[in-house]
């Protein structure tokens, strides 16, 4: 599974929780938080871990954990934002447990806008495809 940046969608931003220092915490955390076209509120939030013998973000050989949130639609902007200052919380914890960092990009715009944040982002691996790829 991965995240899907679509050009309809307001995307909010993108949480990451750095892997830790010791061997016993090499496992990160990585969410992001959008509005579709409909009003309805969507999130996604992954574990990562990390396979000693893993070369490469794309090899399959860490574990990945995925997790999905959502609000029907007419959830108001309000009651988003307590969602956003939620996971703010959820990662900040994160890294405090297993003695790393967290960063949060805010995004506030749409698919390509999330696209040209996360390109300059430390944490990102990303590979575009065409339509017909997907399917």
């Amino acid at each position: 599974m991965t995240i899907e940046l679509k050009p309809e969608n307001y995307y909010v931003g993108f949480w990451y929780s750095h892997p830790g220092t010791t061997e016993d915490t090499q496992v990160d955390l990585m969410g992001c938080m959008w509005k579709e076209p409909d009003g309805s509120w969507k999130g996604t939030y992954r574990f990562r871990y990390y396979d000693e013998d893993s070369v490469n973000a794309w090899d399959k050989k860490d574990r990945k954990s995925w997790f999905d949130l959502s609000a029907p639609p007419g959830t108001s902007d309000e009651d988003a934002e307590k969602l956003k200052e939620a996971l703010n919380i959820v990662f900040q914890q994160f890294a405090d447990k297993n003695d790393s960092k967290f960063e949060f990009l805010e995004i506030d715009g749409d698919g390509e806008k999330a696209l040209e944040v996360l390109q300059g982002a430390s944490f990102t691996h990303i590979r575009t495809f065409e339509q017909h790829e997907m399917n």
